[in-house]
């Protein structure tokens, strides 16, 4: 487990990255066909929160830049919740499934692997990054109030790459509710152990790179 609680970090903040979003925006124009749907794209990750990939089934779609390296046979269904309980993927515990374990989507596929995105990113961020993925959300999407999990397991990034006018990012943080409209071409940590949701007022397909960082070096400077 990681030391620091999410407490100790705020709902949102912009990180001190200079991203190269024109390199974001070329990789994303070749890979457009790629986009699938929740169950396809986060397979055995929605094991654990129907609600939330049915709720969004309609408004997202996604891409992972890195993935499993191993194939494991009976992918978890959701279905499989009680099965596979949430606790014990936050404690990395010996019994849930190997795919629902984000450290174990790690290893770039190979239309990411020796490219210059993979080579930016990587020096964009001091801990590894996990798990990569491009999302697009269509105007009027939703995605409703959930809490994923907290910086002892892993650091959710987030960097908007178009499409972003309009929308809304709310936290659910010590009390209050946190609204924050994020910028394209910046890098944000997100603290989802915290309640969170997502609207987007906007007119444009938004397009946008998630990560997960098996490690607080890069917010350390956010910690109070």
């Amino acid at each position: 487990m990681l030391q620091h609680k999410k407490f100790e970090y705020p709902a949102i903040a912009q990180l001190p990255k200079q991203v190269n979003n024109l390199l974001l925006q070329g990789y994303l124009e070749n890979h457009m066909d790629r986009f699938e749907d929740n169950y396809t794209a986060h397979a055995g990750l929605c094991a654990n929160n129907e609600m939330l990939a049915d709720k969004t089934y309609n408004d997202t779609e996604h891409f992972h830049l890195t993935g499993p390296n191993f194939d494991a046979d009976n992918i978890p269904k959701s279905s499989d919740g009680d099965k596979f309980n949430l606790r014990d993927k936050l404690r990395r515990n010996w019994n849930i499934h190997p795919y629902m374990d984000e450290y174990n989507w790690a290893t770039p596929l190979p239309h990411y692997e020796g490219t210059d995105l993979h080579r930016h990113m990587t020096e964009l961020f001091e801990a590894p990054i996990i798990r990569l993925r491009m999302s697009r959300m269509k105007p009027g999407g939703r995605v409703p109030p959930h809490i994923d999990y907290n910086t002892t397991y892993a650091v959710r990034f987030i960097i908007p790459i178009s499409g972003n006018e309009g929308v809304v990012n709310k936290f659910w943080y010590k009390g209050e509710i946190v609204s924050h409209e994020m910028q394209a071409g910046k890098a944000y940590f997100l603290n989802i152990g915290y309640k969170h949701s997502v609207e987007h007022n906007g007119d444009k397909e938004r397009y946008y790179l998630m990560g997960t960082l098996g490690g607080q070096q890069d917010i350390e400077c956010l910690r109070r």
